[in-house]
């Protein structure tokens, strides 16, 4: 079923909805987080976030323009209900993550506060959404976990005291969520030798093991 959200002479799809509002949920985190691990800027994350998201969606939805130029040049309207897909999302968010870089960039953000803001916030939106469009559009629980293991990740960045300027740290987020996704995918569906899924996620795992390691390592060697 279309669910559709109606705003005076705008008609809005409720998947783009739950995506405009877990989007504002991340900003709003981004902004808690900031706050919390003090660091100060010239202007709040959440609006130079706010202009990296917006030139995504812009994007993502601009991207149908491309796919399906005479479609859109015979009802222009389809621009309100389509998109351009998997790969509108991978153009928008690209496009998104490379503005917020530049933006940021001439801030007094370091390379390690940004990447660890990013992280956070991009797992939270990514479980907000996920189990937001879950619940709402599907009848299968197993997008609601997913969400839910992504929200605790991104919380973590909240209780670590170095959070922000280590890292490490988000690879050890990352070695912890894939166990858990891995766990989470066993526990859903019929596992077979050949599930290339369960195989990636454990090579990502081992690699990033081998990444704490050694860096960990290092940094032991120089103290």
């Amino acid at each position: 079923m279309n669910y559709t959200l109606a705003l005076g002479p705008f008609v809005l799809s409720a998947q783009s909805f739950t995506y405009i509002l877990s989007v504002l949920l991340a900003m709003l985190w981004l902004y808690i987080l900031q706050r919390k691990h003090a660091i100060v800027t010239t202007q709040f994350v959440p609006m130079e976030l706010a202009y990296a998201c917006t030139a995504g969606v812009l994007i993502w939805k601009g991207s149908y323009i491309i796919l399906h130029p005479i479609d859109v040049f015979a009802n222009p309207l389809r621009l309100i209900y389509y998109n351009g897909g998997t790969l509108g999302i991978m153009l928008g968010l690209t496009s998104a993550i490379g503005m917020y870089y530049v933006i940021l960039r001439k801030d007094s953000l370091s390379t390690t506060q940004l990447f660890q803001l990013t992280m956070s916030s991009l797992l939270f939106f990514v479980g907000v959404y996920w189990s937001a469009s879950t619940y709402i559009f599907t009848i299968y629980k197993e997008g609601i976990v997913i969400g839910i293991i992504c929200i605790f990740a991104s919380l973590s960045y909240w209780f670590a005291k170095n959070a922000l300027h280590n890292g490490i740290f988000s690879v050890r987020v990352a070695l912890s969520i894939i166990p858990a996704l891995i766990f989470t995918y066993i526990i859903f569906h019929t596992v077979h030798i050949t599930d290339w899924w369960i195989w990636t996620g454990f090579a990502v795992w081992l690699a990033l093991y081998v990444l704490d390691f050694r860096v960990t390592g290092k940094r032991k060697c120089l103290k």
